[in-house]
Formats: C-alpha cells, structure tokens, sequence
C-alpha cells in the first residue's frame, strides 16, 4: 500500500548495480524508519541481475522509493550526481544497496540532531559485517569513541577526528544539509572506484558546522560481490591518481581556505601512500598499461617522484620475460645508469656486469665497471643500453657493429 507523500526531510540516495540478494534488506531498514517524510532516489547503473525488478515491486507499493535508471553503467559517481539534481528533502544520506540501517530510529535521530544544530555535517558510528572470509582484514566499526567538541568547522572536525584515529571518507558516515551541498556546489568525481574519498575531504574543508556524534546507526555489509572490493586493481590505482589530481584542482577554490595547506598537505599525504600501495598490487603487465594511461603531466611527474621514485622505467610482461632469460650487461655508469640498476633491482633482474667505452671509475652501486670488448661478452648476452640522448646513438652504433643483442632502455621510462 502506498504512504502519502510529504515533503520529505530526508532524501537517501541509493546507487544500485546488481544487489539483488541484498536490496530488499536495505530498503525495508529505510522504509521502516519512524520518520515517514523520507524519499528514497535509487539510481539503477545497468544492473544485470533482477535488481531492478525487486526495485520496482518494492516502489509500487510505497511511493517513496524513487527510482532512475542509467541508459549505461556510469558508476557510483555519475550515480550520485544524477541523484543530487533532483532530491527535495533538506538533508542527503546516501547508502549503497548492500548495507543497511541497525535501528528504526536512525534517520529521525540524525535530522534532529542536525535541525536543532543547524548543521552543515553530521558525522555517526557505523560497523561491519564480514560475510567473506576473504576480507577479514575489514572487521573494522567505524565507531565513534572519543569525545568531540558539540559543534566544529569543518577543518576542526577533519583533524580532530584523524587525530583520533577516527577519520573515515565513506558518505554512509554523514548527513548532509542539502542547501549545504548546493551552496557549495559539491559533487562527486566520475569514473573512479573511491569517489567517497574526494567528496568528503570537500565537505570537511568548506563546513561551518559539524557534529560528531557516537551513536552506531549503520552496518557496512562486507562481501565477495562489493564493488569496494570487486572493482580491478587498474581502475582503483587509477582512481586513486585521479582523487589526488582533484586536490589540486580544488586547491585554489575560494571555500578552501582555512588550513588549507595542512589538510591539503596531509590528504595529500595519505593519498600518495595508498597510490604507492595499490601500484605495487599490480602485475607487471598492469603497472606497464596503468602507467601509459596516464594524460596527465602533474599527475605523471607526481607519480614518477613519490611512487616509482627512482625506479624510471616499467617493461610490459614480454620484455620483462626477456630480461630475466638473458644474461644482463649494462652499458654507461653515469646517473642514467644509476637508475636503470635500481629499477633491476627491485625487478630482482641480476646484472652480470657494467661495461663503458672509456673507464673513468672502477664501480656503481656495487658493481664492477669494465670497458667494453665485444669478445669478452657472451654473444647470448644482452646489453642494455643505460645512457642518456647524448650518447645513446654512438654506443648503439657500436653495438650493432658487432653484432651484439641490445635493449634501448629509453622506450620503457616513464
């Protein structure tokens, strides 16, 4: 039976791509809540199983459930976005299709708390279920146990709550006045995997008012089938470079000001750390494709310096194999070479031995330098030509004039 639609004081903004076996939970723990003036605005992204059929018996009985369909699968982002452009209540929660709310008086007591306080934010406790004992690692509560000033900026309640160890970016965490995001414009980044990350550390750096409250009101359902955990270790390291390159696209914004460079020098920070982590999860293959794929020149130059660092060069599989199948030689030992030895390194790629046309000093990193004889070298071997421009064009004459197997290395730095 339908309920007569108010005007709603709560719009919950719901995602969905293939939920069936969870989407009812979460929309009965929503549609039960004591406070009745509530719309539901799901945004189905082309979901394959019977989602959207649940979805649609669901909304034939109570009018509340909204939902949008995607002509293509656009992701969490666009999902959201789409969202935001039509809500009408006053305050947005938004809950992915998985999860679901622990007490029926979770969203009356959010926008009391947030009516009375006449809050930008309000930050609540949330905790996990672990249904896959493949993701152990996540039985984390994101409860809220310190104690919190009643009201903060948005800056404030950022570093008091990372100073807590109690920061978190997923938006199941906040509730958010709608004027609030209007007036400040706030969006979500597109096409990435972590599109929570960007969107909060806004809101924190443009807030005037902000609570935290302890009150556990959410369970985060962790399973095999998420798209926090399902999505390809490509798309997160790429998301990742893509939430960093939005620091620096807000940096300049006027609401950003405030602190601005210590809470941008320490998401930055965090951001770099997990880029780093999510590029060495890749295959060979992986690291080669991602880092091509990267348009960007500051995004580049950030990641050559504080994720490969002096590791300069990253081969796809093939010319990996190579590597590891020959014998090494590298030819030149200047700063070039320096690099090229410390990105083998990490390869575990052994180098048999430095060669140079003329000796000037007898080694590099620990190894041996000699001067080049063909004769002295394994015809099997294969050299690698470790120079910069200026000298890569005599020695790889040289090379092919005795007929040796060689690599230009230059190809492969990124």
């Amino acid at each position: 039976m339908n309920t007569e639609k108010k005007q709603p004081k709560i719009s919950i903004i719901m995602p969905i791509y293939n939920a069936e076996e969870y989407i009812e939970c979460c929309l009965n723990s929503i549609l039960k809540q004591t406070i009745k003036e509530i719309e539901v605005v799901c945004i189905d992204d082309c979901s394959s199983d019977d989602s959207l059929i649940i979805l649609r018996k669901i909304a034939e009985k109570d009018n509340r459930v909204i939902i949008f369909e995607n002509k293509e699968n656009k992701g969490q982002g666009y999902s959201r976005n789409k969202a935001l452009k039509y809500i009408q209540g006053e305050y947005v929660y938004t809950m992915d299709a998985d999860d679901y709310l622990l007490k029926e008086d979770a969203l009356q007591l959010m926008y009391d708390y947030s009516k009375k306080n006449n809050l930008d934010m309000l930050v609540i406790s949330s905790k996990s279920k672990n249904e896959s004992d493949e993701f152990a690692y996540h039985e984390i509560d994101f409860a809220k146990k310190n104690k919190y000033p009643e009201i903060m900026t948005g800056v404030e309640s950022y570093f008091e709550l990372i100073n807590n160890g109690e920061y978190a970016s997923p938006t199941w965490l906040y509730l958010y006045s709608k004027d609030f995001l209007k007036n400040n414009n706030l969006s979500f980044v597109e096409k990435i995997a972590t599109e929570d990350i960007s969107f909060t550390f806004d809101a924190h750096a443009c807030a005037s008012r902000v609570s935290v409250i302890p009150d556990i009101l959410h369970c985060y359902r962790v399973h095999g089938n998420s798209q926090t955990h399902s999505t390809q270790g490509v798309y997160k390291t790429s998301s990742v470079g893509k939430n960093i390159q939005h620091l620096f696209e807000i940096l300049d914004k006027d609401f950003f000001c405030e602190n601005k460079d210590r809470m941008f020098e320490h998401e930055l920070q965090q951001e770099l750390l997990l880029w780093e982590k999510r590029f060495n999860q890749l295959s060979q293959e992986e690291k080669y494709n991602y880092i091509n794929s990267i348009e960007s020149n500051t995004i580049k130059e950030l990641f050559r310096r504080f994720v490969l660092r002096e590791r300069i060069f990253c081969f796809p599989e093939q010319v990996l194999q190579k590597l590891k199948k020959h014998k090494i030689y590298l030819y030149g030992a200047g700063d070039y070479a320096r690099k090229v030895i410390i990105s083998l390194d990490y390869l575990n790629i052994n180098i048999s031995g430095i060669i140079v046309t003329k000796l000037s000093k007898t080694s590099i990193l620990g190894y041996e330098i000699i001067e080049y004889n063909n004769s002295l070298i394994e015809k099997e071997a294969l050299i690698i030509v470790g120079v910069t421009e200026k000298y890569k064009k005599e020695i790889i004459t040289i090379l092919e004039k005795d007929s040796m197997n060689y690599l230009d290395i230059s190809k492969y730095q990124v």
